[in-house]
Parts: structure tokens; C-alpha cells; sequence
């Protein structure tokens, strides 16, 4: 049981940390729910358990403009709260909304996207749980909580491409171009594989994901980077992750940073396919 909270990401962790600096993270979370532009594209959004629409859209807003050409994000829904079932595996991670069916009441699930194809369009669907009431937390631990996972999940809608390019077996040939800066994708997740290497990780549940991105099958490699890459996104906004040693590595995208500017180009960069 113990090495499945570590693997699935047991909730009490992040809280905890977040406890710790809870003053700091809650005031960062304010600013960045706080809309700061109009957005260039019309989204279905959805008030979740810990995060109104005006959060939500103040979260979009901290993306660059560019980005909202370039997601693929149709829909924010809110989702009824879902446990990692007693039947879930590594590589099976199974949910259930029973939580006599859950392996632990501390292993809620807090987001996720989905893909589909509707006239040759891609659409990103995210789905942001409710997250259950915990007698140890305060509201506005569980708001910190939704407010990184919007930021990760909101990553995998610009990654979208990438997933049904590497599914379809085809080749990952999009250029992200800056100012004078160009870079092929496939760079650019090396980059972020290698700058991810040197840190020693981004965060916990990133790190669950550190032996997949030299897997032989390409799908899983690739997917492991992008984790990595939501999760330093994620944290790009934040400044701060859940880390194993929270104290000295509270912030793994310090600014000047490798990392700090990859992630700054990925989301700055306009998209030629």
C-alpha cells in the first residue's frame, strides 16, 4: 500500500507541504486567479469544488496570448470526485466513485484530459474533480491543490498534438518559433528531458514518471516527457512544487534558469507546423 500512495500520489503530502507555505502559495494562487487579459478564443468553462470561473479564466489568462491559438482546449468541466479504485495498477491506474472501491480516501484524482477528433479537429477535454472534504486541510490548501492541476492539465491541452502525432505513429515535425529562436518539438522534449535530468526532478509526481522517458516504445517515453513538461509549467507559474526534499527544492525553475527558459520559450513560441 505504501509504494501505491507513493506511486499515485498520495494527497496528504502535497497538503502538508502546502501547509508549510501556505501564506506565500495562497497569495501566489490569488494573483494568479486574478484575470489579467481577454481571451482570444471562447472556452466551456465550468466553477469546480475550490475554483470559480472567474479563477479559472484568470488561470488561462496568465498562458501567452499565443497559446490560445495553439491549444487544443474545447471544455473545463467540473467532475464528480473520483478515488484510484483497489483494482488499479501501475500501468492500469483505474478509478472508481466508491470509496468503499478506492485503494485509499487519500488517493483522490484531481484531473485529467482527454482527446477527441471531431471534422479533422482535435479537442482537448479537461475534467477538474471535486476534491473531498479532509478535516486536516483548509479550503484554501485544496484551491492550491486545483489551481496546479488546471496549470498541468491546461499543458497537455497545448501537447495535444504531440500525443496523436506519436499514437498515429507519425513523425513529430511541428517548429516552435520565438523572436529569433527556432525549435523542432522533438528538441524540445529532449531539452526537456535533459533539463529535468539535471535538477534532479520537478516534482514528486513527476519524478514517478523519471524512468519511462528512456522506455523503448515511443508512446511511453513520450508521454513521460510530458509529464515532466506540464509539471514544470506548472510550476513556472506557481514557483513551487511538491518535491521530496521541499525545504531546499521548493522551487525547481529558479528564474535564469535552463528549465525556467525552455518552459518560458514552450509557451511563448508561436506554432509552424
Amino acid at each position: 500500500m505504501e509504494n501505491f500512495l507513493t506511486q499515485f500520489g498520495d494527497i496528504r503530502f502535497d497538503l502538508d507541504v502546502y501547509s508549510r507555505h501556505s501564506d506565500r502559495l495562497t497569495t501566489r494562487v490569488g494573483r494568479l486567479c486574478n484575470p489579467r487579459r481577454s481571451l482570444n478564443k471562447k472556452f466551456v468553462v465550468e466553477s469546480t469544488s475550490h475554483l470559480s470561473e472567474n479563477d479559472i479564466h484568470g488561470i488561462l489568462s496568465c498562458f501567452p496570448s499565443t497559446c490560445d491559438t495553439r491549444t487544443r482546449l474545447t471544455q473545463i468541466l467540473r467532475t464528480p470526485t473520483e478515488w484510484i479504485a483497489k483494482s488499479a495498477t501501475a500501468s492500469d491506474r483505474k478509478s472508481t466513485r466508491n470509496i468503499q472501491n478506492a485503494m485509499s480516501q487519500c488517493l483522490p484524482l484531481t484531473g485529467a484530459t482527454t482527446y477527441t477528433e471531431s471534422e479533422n479537429t482535435l479537442n482537448a477535454h479537461i475534467n477538474l474533480y471535486d476534491l473531498p472534504e479532509f478535516d486536516f486541510a483548509e479550503n484554501r490548501l485544496l484551491k492550491i491543490v486545483q489551481c496546479q492541476t488546471a496549470f498541468h492539465e491546461l499543458t497537455h491541452a497545448l501537447l495535444a498534438d504531440v500525443y496523436l502525432r506519436i499514437e498515429d505513429n507519425s513523425s513529430i515535425s511541428m517548429i516552435l518559433q520565438h523572436r529569433n529562436r527556432t525549435m523542432d518539438m522533438t528538441e524540445l522534449l529532449q531539452k526537456t528531458r535533459e533539463e529535468v535530468c539535471s535538477v534532479g526532478g520537478v516534482s514528486l509526481y513527476a519524478n514517478s514518471y523519471r524512468d519511462l522517458m528512456d522506455d523503448a516504445d515511443p508512446l511511453t517515453s513520450t508521454r513521460a516527457i510530458c509529464e515532466q513538461l506540464c509539471e514544470a509549467v506548472a510550476a513556472y507559474f506557481l514557483e513551487y512544487s511538491v518535491h521530496e526534499d521541499s525545504k531546499t527544492a521548493c522551487n525547481p525553475l529558479p528564474k535564469g534558469s535552463r528549465l525556467h527558459e525552455l518552459v518560458k520559450f514552450f509557451l511563448s513560441a508561436e506554432q509552424k507546423d
